[in-house]
């Protein structure tokens, strides 16, 4: 649990580092030093806009590749003939494994 603690606020500091170090243009040695002056204050809302951000983007792209699977899928029943995702049976058995898919990840 420490080590998982310890390794998430590195994360944290590196990823801020490298990101001001991007916008300012400055060595990196700089920047983090300049990161850690306001990591300092402002640490926990630092980690938590870097941890809703992270599981913002994870589920919008799980959400968009989810889409675009189904849209594909979708596609490839009416170009083959095919009735997977409008016969009821089939589409209950297809949205079961949809959610075990989801609870897995």
């Amino acid at each position: 649990c420490f080590c998982g603690c310890l390794q998430s606020i590195i994360r944290v500091y590196t990823k801020f580092a490298v990101i001001l170090h991007a916008f300012n243009g400055k060595s990196l040695h700089t920047s983090s030093m300049k990161c850690h002056g306001i990591l300092r204050r402002r640490f926990v809302n630092g980690y938590i806009c870097d941890y809703a951000t992270e599981s913002a983007l994870s589920t919008g792209a799980y959400v968009l590749s989810m889409g675009l699977a189904l849209s594909a899928w979708g596609y490839l029943d009416v170009a083959f003939g095919c009735t997977t995702l409008t016969n009821s049976e089939s589409l209950v058995v297809v949205w079961m494994l949809l959610l075990l898919i989801a609870l897995s990840s």
